[in-house]
């Protein structure tokens, strides 16, 4: 620092004070009052948040610095990453690490086109549409964590119009259609042991978003009852169930809708990213 000129320091200052900025908002996308990056980069930040992605701040930071017009494609690119190389598939974050440090490292030269750098770097960790389908099809949890409840709620947002969309986790519940605690009612409808409809109930297919009212009014009805509060419900994934031609909810139906559902995350979360989408 002694070396610097005056104005250098001062200019180093700066550079220290607005990357401080940028790291809160990046850090803590919900606390920000009025988003640097504007609404629709704040629900990216809001989202990698969720995911607990803290591995892509140095790139975001980066990109704050060298490249600010690019900002909606970089924050784009690493949900999609996230979802396809660790959320879906399950792989360590880390392996990341390298990819990223060395995007943030190049973006500083603007001679180099952005889109081309995200897709040579990133592409070999994406995972194929084909691999991401296979590994969405396995999703098995008994309890559903924010991040693949986030997921859901993306999924809602690609087929949805505004009315029927769900811009907070906090607005619905996950609902299992197919009860984890089947009444008997629910066992002779499905024809299913005990030990069938446990692993079916757990599957990504078997999953939707409820309001909590009428979450508990569905409870753990059978799907010729439960049905009905479906198709009250505005949300868009229940509108496509409440339309669904079957009038029973058992291992066949949960099976398709796991594979419509892994087919659409391949749609909603595309790799490469379109190069429509990266500024000139």
């Amino acid at each position: 620092m002694s070396k610097l000129s005056a104005g250098q320091a001062i200019r180093f200052a700066k550079d220290i004070l607005n990357a401080a900025k940028h790291y809160s908002e990046f850090a803590n996308p919900t606390t920000v009052p009025k988003p640097i990056w504007g609404k629709e980069v704040s629900r990216y930040l809001q989202r990698l948040d969720i995911y607990n992605a803290k591995i892509v701040r140095s790139l975001l930071l980066s990109c704050a610095k060298y490249r600010k017009k690019d900002m909606l494609l970089v924050v784009k690119a690493c949900e999609t990453l996230t979802i396809r190389h660790s959320i879906i598939s399950g792989r360590r974050s880390n392996e990341l690490e390298k990819a990223y440090a060395t995007i943030a490292r190049e973006l500083h030269d603007s001679e180099i086109d952005i889109w081309t750098l995200l897709s040579e770097q990133l592409t070999p960790y994406a995972q194929t549409d084909r691999q991401v389908q296979e590994n969405f099809v396995l999703y098995s949890s008994e309890r559903v964590s924010k991040k693949w409840r986030t997921v859901l709620i993306c999924l809602n947002e690609y087929i949805s119009t505004g009315e029927t969309s769900v811009n907070d986790s906090r607005e619905v519940e996950i609902e299992h259609i197919l009860p984890q605690k089947p009444s008997k009612r629910v066992i002779k409808e499905v024809g299913l042991d005990l030990k069938e409809l446990s692993e079916y109930a757990r599957k990504i297919g078997n999953l939707t978003l409820l309001s909590e009212k009428l979450n508990r009014s569905a409870s753990n009805s059978p799907f010729s009852e439960k049905r009905r509060a479906l198709c009250k419900s505005e949300i868009a994934l229940n509108k496509e169930i409440c339309e669904w031609d079957s009038s029973i909810w058992g291992a066949e139906e949960i099976e398709t809708r796991s594979r419509l559902l892994a087919e659409r995350a391949t749609l909603v979360w595309q790799w490469p990213p379109r190069k429509s989408e990266a500024k000139e």
